[in-house]
């Protein structure tokens, strides 16, 4: 049920940068780059 068996990124790949803030819970999937980015410029309004 909406589970995916891949990594989100590799496991040996060591960023500075580990999150951006707290997360953000929708109440449906997003399907596509300008659905996320609504989601992300509305919680930072």
């Amino acid at each position: 049920m909406g589970l995916i068996p891949l990594e989100s990124c590799p496991v040996n790949l060591n960023l500075l940068l580990k999150n951006i803030g707290h997360g953000i819970t929708c109440n449906a999937d997003l399907d596509n780059n300008e659905e996320v980015w609504k989601v992300i410029l509305l919680r930072f309004m």
